[in-house]
């Protein structure tokens, strides 16, 4: 019977497969940002009203998108 080595689940993972991981999420990301950026300055032009941030809203915000990455991390968990 042949020793076969155990790997573990980082190690099968090669180099080329995560670098396409993040390209793809990193356009994605920056599509997002890019859309969330036209959207708040078409509102803006719609009501003739400065688009601005407070803290406690950049906050939420921060809060928010944590929680959305956190997510989508536990999609594939076990």
């Amino acid at each position: 019977m042949p020793n076969k080595s155990i790997t573990k689940p980082s190690e099968a993972i090669d180099q080329s497969y995560k670098t396409r991981i993040l390209i793809i999420t990193g356009l994605a990301g920056l599509t997002f940002g890019v859309i969330s950026g036209l959207l708040l300055t078409k509102q803006s032009e719609k009501t003739g009203v400065k688009v601005t941030v407070s803290g406690r809203e950049g906050l939420q915000l921060a809060l928010l998108l944590f929680g959305t990455l956190r997510s989508i991390s536990n999609l594939w968990e076990q």
